[in-house]
This record gives structure tokens, sequence and C-alpha cells, in this order.
């Protein structure tokens, strides 16, 4: 089993983004209660990749390709934009973890370079940006012999990023606390939250309503994998011991209980905790036929990403393994009841989601109306153009007509030949000749003269 994306938009677009047979990134989109085919996003091989949405329904990828770089992709609602973060030139170094997240001004990407030579250093950055102008840097170092590894990183709350770690050394595991604050982009000193001494790998973190952490981790030894749970006051639970390794191992607080889930061949186990993880209920399994491990990720109503792992189908319908498994714990020993915490849940997604839309339809109303208001504008410029040509061809017509009266009118008067002339405004303008009669049809003066008087008037 692989694990996958799920990116759920405010507007309940659904993405599902994965890795295809030849580990390249491929997408399908739910819209309209209906999936697209499978879209590959590039060509590239790649190793891992992390993705998130905003609150503008913008997807955001990070991937770390087999040629070791680092490259972003945006999806801005029309196309894919991508851009070359950085690349790893040293053949020793590696990315061994990527996250992204996302918040009203900026995503952010995390990233630990593992470095394979012995006494190394080893380094976690931390990028901000809009996809194209990133900073940040280096924000942890660690010895490689310390065994490093990233163990989760989410937004504990309105500007503040948690970053946990776990550190390893002889037989004891350290995790530790790193607090990002958004608005002085500070990293602050990490603080040690558990000790113990069992040597764990695989180590998943979850924080329940009461801050309360909750983590379980394997330990291997004599070729048996066993599973342990840990609250933060370093008390432990064997929850399973087996000779085969737990796959994708979750922890999560849902509803008051905490529930945790792996996977081993094609069987999903799970066990609850109805009580802040002091006891557990028998283990239950069920088969995995098509649902599989899976980064559920959403947009919260403060606008900061929500990165959740989990079980899930996601084909034609959404729904979580851990919802099945909340439906059949036995009432007797929980008397509480998750049907209607999930049906408001849906109803207050679906009510966000008309608000999205009656949003965008007021966009529109307001884009439109404008455009009316220009075309208005432009229908009456128009009309006081086509008035003014109208009343220009209307005084040549009327000049024309008098023209047309005065020449009927001399020929009536005499059968005088009379010559007809173009006078330039240029010569003698404003003069008038004996003998001649000047009429102005539009910008040309028309002189008619009269040869009879011009003859008389020749004469001693």
């Amino acid at each position: 089993m692989s694990a996958e994306y799920l990116l759920e938009c405010p507007s309940g677009v659904l993405w599902h983004i994965y890795f295809d047979d030849n580990s390249r990134i491929v997408y399908s989109k739910k819209q309209n209660d209906k999936w697209s085919n499978p879209i590959l996003l590039d060509k590239f091989i790649v190793k891992k990749f992390s993705t998130t949405v905003d609150i503008d329904e913008k997807v955001h990828i990070v991937a770390y390709t087999a040629t070791k770089q680092l490259i972003y992709y945006q999806w801005n609602g029309i196309q894919w934009l991508y851009s070359i973060i950085s690349t790893i030139r040293s053949r020793f170094q590696d990315i061994v973890f990527l996250k992204t997240l996302s918040e009203p001004e900026h995503i952010h990407i995390l990233c630990h370079v593992e470095n394979t030579l012995e006494k190394s250093t080893e380094i976690v950055y931390h990028y901000y940006g809009n996809g194209f102008n990133w900073q940040g840097g280096k924000i942890l170092s660690f010895p490689s012999e310390d065994n490093v590894d990233i163990v989760y990183a989410h937004w504990y709350k309105v500007d503040i990023m948690h970053l946990y770690y776990s550190y390893r050394k002889g037989n004891n595991t350290f995790v530790y606390r790193s607090t990002f604050d958004a608005k002085e982009y500070i990293w602050g000193n990490p603080t040690q939250v558990l000790k113990t001494d069992l040597y764990l790998e695989n180590i998943q973190v979850c924080i329940d309503d009461d801050k309360k952490i909750h983590i379980i981790g394997i330990n291997i030894q004599d070729n048996t994998h066993t599973l342990y749970y840990i609250e933060d006051k370093n008390e432990r639970i064997i929850l399973s011991a087996q000779p085969e390794p737990f796959v994708a191992p979750i922890i999560k607080h849902l509803n008051g209980d905490i529930y945790i889930a792996w996977a081993i061949n094609n069987k999903i186990f799970s066990i609850i905790s109805t009580d802040g993880g002091k006891k557990f209920n028998k283990l239950k399994d069920i088969m995995a036929k098509d649902i599989f491990p899976l980064h559920h990720v959403t947009i919260k109503d403060d606008y900061y990403s929500q990165y959740e792992k989990g079980f899930g189908k996601i084909y034609p319908h959404f729904y979580t393994h851990e919802n099945l498994v909340l439906d059949d714990i036995n009432p007797k020993s929980s008397p509480r009841h998750h049907s209607m915490p999930d049906k408001l849940q849906e109803m207050t997604k679906e009510v966000k989601n008309l608000k999205s839309q009656i949003n965008g339809f007021i966009t529109q109303f307001d884009d439109l109306y404008s455009l009316l208001n220009k075309l208005n504008e432009n229908t009456t410029q128009y009309e006081k153009k086509l008035y003014q040509l109208q009343l220009i061809v209307k005084k040549q017509a009327n000049d024309i007509e008098r023209l047309h009266q005065l020449i009927t009118k001399k020929r009536c008067q005499t059968t005088m030949p009379q010559t007809i002339s173009y006078k330039d405004e240029c010569q003698n303008k404003g003069e008038k000749e004996k003998g001649e009669e000047v009429l102005n049809v539009g910008s040309t003066t028309i002189i008619i003269k009269n040869e009879e008087e011009e003859e008389d008037s020749k004469k001693p």
C-alpha cells in the first residue's frame, strides 16, 4: 500500500493526487459529483511529494524528483505553473521528509535533508512564499548519527505551527517540539515532550482537545515488531506484536476517542480507546479491498490547512475507515453517538459550500453589472455621434436642395447661359463680384455668374 492524497476544497471539489506505476504524479478531480479521468502532471520520476490546497482553492504540489530537484507546482484555476526551488548537489544527500502547508498569506514547505556520511550534518529547511518568491532557510541541524526523524507538522492554532521530531540515542527515544510563529516569522527553541527507554521507529503523534499528546511507535527486536502506545506521562501499552511489519500506522483523536489503525497484508486492523488512552477495546480487522492509506487535506475555518493521515475509499464516493469503526462501537461501552455530529458536520459543510457559491454568484453579478454599465455608456456615446452625423447629413441635404431650387429659378427667369464655378476659399475670401451669386454648400463655395450681365459690363 502506498499513501495517496485527497484534497477537499471549501466548495466541495475533491482532488485525488497519487503515484502511477512509473512513480510519476497523476491526478483526477471530482466536480459536480463526477470524477475526471486521471491526468499526468509531469514526465518526471518522483521520489516523494507533498500537496495542499489554500482558501482560494489553488492546489500546491512540491515534488522531489529522481534527479534530486525540488519542484513546485501550482494549479491557478486554469493551468499548472511550476518553478524549481532547489537541487541537491551531493550524492550523499537525500530528502527524507517533505511537507507542504497553507495559510492565508503564504505556502510553507518543510524538508529534511539526510546525509549518509558518518560524522556529517543533517539539516531541516523551512521555506515560505507565494509559490515563486521563497524566503526562509535552515531551522534545525543535527549530527547524522543522532537518527533524527521528522514526525509531525501541523497548525496548532492561528499563526502557530508545531514541528515534532524524534531523536534516538542508545536504547532511548526522545521526542521534541519546535514552534513557528507565523506573525513574527520566528522559530522557537525545541522542547522535549517525551523520553522513553524504547528504541522506537515510525513514530506518530496526535493532540486531543485538552492539548494532551498521544504517541505510538514501533519497536523491532528479535524479529518481532511491537506497536506501543505512549502518552505524555511516558506510560506505555503494548497494542500488538507480530513477526510482520506494520504498514502505515496512524493515531487520531476522534469525537473524544483515541483511534489507532494499521495495515498488514490485505487487512486493516484498528483499536479504540474511549477513556483517553487508559485502555483499548478488542482488536478489530477488516479486509482492505479498495481501502488504502491516504493523507486527507482540508481547510479549517481560520483558513489554515489541516492534514490528517487515515485509511479510506475514494471512488466513487469518499468515506473513511475510522467512521466505520466508530459506528461499530458497542453503545453499551460508549454512550456517545456519532451520527448526529457527522450529520451536523455535513450540514455545516453544505452551508459553507452554499455561502461560497453565493459569494461566487455575487462576484459574477457585480462583474455583469459593471459590463452592462460600460455597454450603456458606449451606447450613449454611439447615439450622440450618430445624432451629430445625422445633423451634418441633413444640413448638406438642405444645402443641395437650395442649390437645386436656385438653379431651377434662374433657368425659368432667363434663357441666358450661366456659368457655375468653384471658388477657392484662399482667393478673395468673403468678396463678391458683380453679377455673381455665392452659395455655400458645406465647406464648398459655389459662385453663379450671369453671362449677360458680364457682357453688358464690357460694353463702352
